[in-house]
């Protein structure tokens, strides 16, 4: 029994591990509002904040952003190394469309120039499909 509960807790530590620390796991097409006014990562001259979300490789999700005040701000993917949605003062809400080429958890920086934070938003991900 101690070592089921030893491998037990081996997967819960990597997997909190995988999804990052700080990360806030959200849902698809809940609505997600906030404030960057610190950062959870090492970006110089950027705060922001880390969100996961468990989504299917080869389906098409539209993310919507909205910045509230008018700041710079954007949702940059991990797994693809691009922003997904960007928006500033002229642009206050944009919504983009993207596919990730990997199932499962993947991690979604809400990010937004140190000089424009504090920064308020909101953000929902979904796909038109039942995925």
């Amino acid at each position: 029994m101690k070592f089921f509960l030893l491998v037990l807790a081996s997967l819960m530590a990597v997997a909190v591990v995988a999804c990052g620390e700080g990360a806030t796991k959200f849902e698809k097409g809940k609505l997600v509002t906030g404030t960057i006014s610190s950062s959870d990562s090492n970006i110089e001259g950027w705060n922001s904040e880390t969100y996961v979300v468990d989504v299917f490789a080869g389906v098409e999700y539209f993310i919507r952003l909205t910045s509230v005040n008018g700041n710079v701000m954007g949702i940059w993917s991990a797994e693809g190394d691009e922003y997904i949605v960007e928006v500033n003062s002229e642009v206050s809400a944009r919504t983009g469309a993207y596919t990730f080429s990997e199932t499962g958890s993947q991690q979604l920086f809400l990010r937004s120039p140190v000089s424009d934070t504090p920064a308020d938003f909101t953000f929902t991900l979904w796909t038109p499909s039942s995925t």
